[in-house]
């Protein structure tokens, strides 16, 4: 990427945030703090990825840092611009977390069928500013957010297996919190599609509660010009920082998601060797190596959730099989909303189940995979997560159902 006159921009914070800075004509990001995770992200991509990626890749991954950076400051201006946007009040949210494959998007659109639940859109993260509530979503508003995605979908069919709510509703699909979590560059989406261990190893040790202020801002963001909503959310993300995020909505309630073990293995590192296969990013040691890699990530993020869950309360949360979703959608939403005192109305039932009727999960394809692609061994998976295991009944080819 070119910056001011030409030149190229070096992989470093503060070059990045004066580039920014000097393209939108602004300099508030609206607090400092997000500088720490900007500044663990770099590094880690200077010490971990950038030997491994070609010119080409190294400007776009700049030129998308550049872009977050860049949209933080129009959210921010926006703020300013509209101080009513601050009064925003987030009530009693219902926020899906879980591993990665696990069920968490499907139960997540689930959700957002009910009209009494709001949630973030594709497009409300690829173009935030100015706020959704005050412009039309035109086409020529859209623009970005759709050559985004087309481009997306056309780098590789399975996109479209593995991503079929994109296909469906397009830039208006239900979108996870990490959309637009990377504008404080807190989010595991980045290691999806490079290898970032650094970067990895800083999201399970830090402090994150200047993140969760930037997610509620934008959530008031979105909404505005409403004083209140009632929002639905999800991200395989939120493992890392649930302390946090529960400290800065102590009226939410948690949906934590589970899947057999020998069927999230397969899916999440088939997912992630697609991801890093866009990027050139898969080593040439190849899947299997990628596996290993992967397995003791979600290790990881799973001990960190539980160890979250632990500080935040029984109490505050809600467990769902993904296999029970399947079987019976509508009374699993129903339990849900049971556990944290709602109920669910007969019109939001309808929906979900006009909804499930028409987006048959292999409408666009079936997700191959299998363990064995990427050589995962039983035994050995159920000693990695023996502590998941026994806590929730999920292991290598082994479920349960909650009642």
């Amino acid at each position: 990427m070119q910056g001011e006159h030409g030149r190229s921009v070096p992989l470093e914070a503060a070059a990045l945030i004066d580039v920014a800075q000097t393209r939108a004509g602004l300099t508030d990001f609206g607090d400092s703090e997000f500088t720490t995770p900007l500044s663990a992200l770099v590094a880690s991509f200077r010490n971990d990825a950038w030997p491994l990626m070609s010119p080409q890749v190294r400007e776009k991954a700049i030129e998308e840092l550049v872009g977050l950076l860049v949209n933080r400051l129009k959210v921010t201006a926006d703020r300013d611009r509209h101080p009513g946007i601050r009064k925003g009040s987030i009530e009693r949210p219902l926020i899906v977390v879980g591993p990665a494959r696990s069920g968490t998007s499907l139960l997540h659109t689930l959700l957002a069928q009910d009209p009494e639940n709001r949630s973030v859109l594709y497009w409300h993260s690829a173009d935030p500013s100015p706020p959704p509530g005050l412009a039309e979503p035109t086409r020529e508003r859209l623009g970005t957010a759709i050559a985004t995605l087309t481009s997306l979908m056309a780098a590789d069919s399975r996109i479209e297996v593995m991503h079929s709510y994109y296909a469906e509703e397009g830039v208006r699909a239900t979108e996870e919190c990490s959309s637009f979590m990377p504008m404080a560059f807190t989010t595991n989406r980045f290691w999806y599609f490079y290898p970032l261990p650094g970067y990895h190893d800083y999201l399970l040790t830090a402090d994150h509660a200047a993140a969760m202020r930037f997610h509620r801002s934008f959530l008031q963001h979105v909404q505005f010009p409403a004083t209140t909503a009632r929002w639905a959310l999800k991200s395989p993300d939120h493992m890392y920082w649930l302390r946090e995020l529960a400290d800065e909505y102590p009226e939410a309630g948690f949906v934590w998601t589970h899947r057999d073990l020998a069927q999230l293995s397969s899916s999440v590192t088939s997912s992630t060797c697609l991801t890093r296969t866009l990027t050139g990013m898969l080593p040439a040691t190849g899947r299997r190596a990628l596996g290993q890699d992967s397995m003791k990530v979600q290790r990881e993020i799973l001990d960190k959730g539980m160890r979250g869950r632990d500080a935040v309360g029984e109490d505050r949360f809600c467990d769902v099989s993904y296999h029970d979703v399947l079987a019976d959608p509508v009374e699993t939403v129903r339990r849900i909303y049971r556990r944290f005192g709602r109920t669910l109305s007969e019109s939001a039932a309808v929906a979900i189940r006009a909804w499930v009727d028409g987006n048959n999960q292999t409408k666009h394809g079936v997700h191959q995979h299998a363990p064995d692609d990427f050589g995962f061994d039983r035994d050995e998976i159920n000693t990695q997560f023996a502590e998941y295991r026994d806590r929730f009944g999920f292991g290598y080819g082994v479920r349960r159902s909650f009642e």
